[in-house]
């Protein structure tokens, strides 16, 4: 859980440091900007209907649902922002878990295995299952740069993953 801790902020780090420097902002603009682009059929592949609102991220759409169930209200913005927080955080450290259970008989740093479980959590949870739940647009509402992105951003966190984890279990016997 540690090593997915650290993986999350890893994650951060991608995603605010080195991915605006990869990444023309300009040219990174999602599909559903481009006045020009027509809707195509799979910018929502949600089979309990849109679940999130104009420009909030998944984990901020989860978070205001849960709070909405629970509250009977929507929550103010500083809560928003807290419970997206939350949610991304729970999520990563919980994933994190996960890998240092199912790899821990790997010998090594593994970082090909950690790689590996970033692609799965972006393939099945960012490309798949997040967008199925309404949580966000799906595949072709975002630009092959935005793909690209976020498919490094979970590589990041996987490599990361595996290389705390497997600090940690050697620091550890």
């Amino acid at each position: 859980m540690i090593g997915g801790a650290v993986g999350v902020l890893a994650m951060g780090f991608y995603e605010q440091k080195i991915s605006p420097l990869l990444v023309d902002p300009n040219q990174a603009a999602d599909a559903d900007e481009d006045k020009n682009a027509a809707e195509q059929p799979l910018h929502s592949i949600a089979i309990i209907g849109i679940q999130h609102h104009k420009d909030e991220s998944s984990t901020a759409a989860l978070g205001r649902i849960l709070y909405e169930q629970m509250a009977g209200k929507e929550p103010q913005s500083g809560v928003k922002s807290l419970l997206s927080n939350a949610i991304h955080w729970s999520y990563g450290i919980a994933q994190g878990g996960i890998y240092g259970l199912a790899r821990a008989d790997v010998d090594g740093l593994d970082l090909l295995g950690g790689s590996a479980f970033g692609l799965g959590l972006w393939l099945f949870g960012d490309e798949l299952v997040v967008p199925l739940l309404g949580l966000q647009d799906g595949p072709t509402a975002y630009s092959s740069a935005t793909h690209t992105n976020r498919l490094a951003m979970h590589v990041v966190y996987g490599a990361t993953t595996a290389l705390v984890t497997k600090v940690l279990q050697s620091s550890i016997e």
